[in-house]
């Protein structure tokens, strides 16, 4: 006699397992037409002038715009779809030497920008802040003959900049909506502001790094003792990392990347090469990447750009990661990145110098690519290598590393994990993947056809069940 209970189960087991196939096969098929966005590499049109800090080119936080000082000390505003374009007043041929722009910096969603512009022929200075098309002069304190602006906050609350008064001394000075405020004496220049304007770090006048809040007051960072000066070049933007560079001299490789966590004792950023020199410029909001500059030579053909990471602990050179992990090798033939000078705070986007295939200084921005949760493998493609990684973990117990995507603490690897694996999917990995070994050609993206194909004895299966049931 047949057991009919046995047999239910197994026909309701057969149209699962049918219909899970059908979906993937759908699934998979649609993401043959849209993929997710790998790596990208932007040349901007134009060079910016200045010393290697941040505030002479940043980015806004969704990549968009990048606005930074040409090295005819013009303001440049960058956008994807319209390339480098002037921003503010034209240069006056009877005094070419004012409205020369020397800093500049812009609010995190590029809303607002402010500048430290030359205003006469004895040098003179004058801070503005520009938005929606509008130049405003922002107010000076009594008694002082100069000052500039170089710094806003990414909320656009607060602008940071110098201020020279009659007396010769130059002071700190901090525009909010409460007014100007200048900062204690001794300190000579703001380099990196946080999120909310709240914290500023910088280099004192005796050639040490201080960090400076609101809560606070001034807080000098500890040293390097090889190397008796260093300087804060930008923190993070809730204020707690730090980031700069120690020195002794005026040797680029004797120059060392370092990193502070609060006040804690400054952290070394290594090269791969120890006989390198490396400096830190910007950091992203959780402190686990930053991006500076490697000095290979004390000549300008040693400068490559760097970017430091928490899981490699070391400074790699951006173009060879860009090249060997990212697949950007074409892009960047005959480049020579050499520095990166601004983050966005999740480090997808970053901006910095370069010199072009021409021989010219350019500066480009990198787009990183999305971040995605279904990257097991960290190589920043899912493919078949993190297919692989969530099927050997099919129905266990593990964390989301291992293929666990969705409620990890929960439930095991099953079906909504690997939806989530095929949302992120981009296809074949780095130039060393198996499949990128074979080239596009030779591995490409499933086909409608052949997943259908994988769907197909399922789907027979479980209608030749259905159909002597019914008989």
């Amino acid at each position: 006699m047949r057991d009919d209970t046995t047999s239910g189960g197994i026909v309701r087991w057969l149209r699962d397992v049918a219909t899970a196939c059908i979906s993937l096969a759908i699934i998979l098929a649609i993401l043959t037409a849209a993929q997710a966005q790998a790596a990208e590499f932007h040349p901007l049109g134009f060079a910016f002038s200045g010393t290697p800090v941040p505030n002479h080119v940043t980015v806004s936080e969704d990549g968009s715009v990048v606005v930074g000082t040409s090295l005819e000390f013009r303001l440049i505003r960058w956008t994807r779809e319209t390339g480098p374009k002037l921003l503010g007043p034209e240069l006056d041929p009877l005094n070419p030497t004012a409205l020369e722009v020397f800093d500049s910096s812009m609010s995190g969603d590029a809303s607002t920008v402010v500048a430290s512009v030359r205003v006469d022929r004895f040098g003179n200075r004058e801070a503005v802040k520009i938005s929606d098309g509008v130049i405003e002069i922002l107010p000076v304190g009594p008694d002082v003959r100069s000052y500039g602006s170089g710094l806003i906050s990414q909320d656009g609350s607060t602008v940071v900049g110098r201020s020279f008064p009659t007396d010769g001394a130059s002071r700190i000075v901090r525009w909010t909506d409460d007014g100007i405020f200048e900062l204690p004496s001794g300190l000579q220049t703001a380099n990196g502001l946080s999120a909310s304007g709240d914290v500023v770090v910088g280099q004192t006048q005796n050639g040490g790094a201080f960090r400076w809040s609101e809560e606070t007051g001034v807080q000098e960072l500890i040293w390097l003792p090889s190397r008796p000066y260093i300087t804060a070049l930008n923190v993070s933007s809730d204020g707690r990392w730090s980031v700069g560079r120690a020195f002794s001299n005026g040797v680029w490789l004797q120059r060392q990347a370092v990193r502070w966590d609060g006040l804690s004792a400054p952290e070394p950023l290594l090269p791969t090469n120890l006989d390198w020199g490396t400096a830190a410029f910007d950091v992203t909001a959780d402190g686990s990447r930053i991006g500076g500059r490697i000095y290979r030579s004390n000549d300008l053909d040693g400068l490559t750009a760097g970017l430091w990471t928490e899981e490699t602990g070391l400074m790699l050179p951006l173009q060879e990661l860009l090249t060997d992990e990212y697949g950007l090798g074409a892009a960047l033939e005959g480049w020579q990145l050499t520095g990166v000078h601004d983050m966005t705070d999740d480090g997808r986007f970053m901006v910095g110098t370069a010199i072009n295939p021409a021989g010219e200084e350019e500066a480009f921005l990198v787009d990183m690519g999305v971040t995605l949760a279904a990257d097991l493998t960290g190589n920043g493609f899912v493919d078949f290598e993190d297919l692989t990684v969530l099927l050997a973990n099919w129905n266990k117990q593990v964390g989301a590393d291992a293929g666990n995507l969705v409620n990890a603490d929960t439930t095991p690897v099953n079906f909504e994990d690997l939806t989530v694996l095929l949302a992120d999917w981009t296809g074949p990995g780095p130039a060393g993947s198996p499949e990128a070994a074979l080239g596009s050609e030779a591995v490409p993206e499933p086909s409608t056809f052949v997943l259908l194909v994988i769907a197909t004895p399922g789907l027979s299966f479980y209608r030749r069940r259905k159909r002597r049931r019914v008989a």
